[in-house]
């Protein structure tokens, strides 16, 4: 059964990763940095075209994004 506001949800799908400017490369040597603040700036714009629904994923450390784990 589906919940009701998700039968009416619109759904914006981010990548935070990219969105948000990590590196393609974690060297782990930095302090943690919290990107997902960055997202405020975009919920006026989100809301003007018609979401109601953010989607963020994934969202977790990693080594790497956007690069094949075998490339060198």
């Amino acid at each position: 059964m589906t919940s009701t506001w998700a039968r009416h949800a619109v759904v914006y799908h981010i990548y935070p990763l990219g969105c948000l400017g990590a590196p393609t490369r974690n060297p782990f040597t930095e302090a943690v940095f919290n990107r997902l603040s960055g997202l405020y700036e975009w919920l006026d714009y989100l809301q003007d075209l018609g979401t109601n629904t953010l989607l963020l994923g994934p969202v977790f450390e990693s080594t790497a994004h956007g690069l094949s784990p075998y490339r060198t």
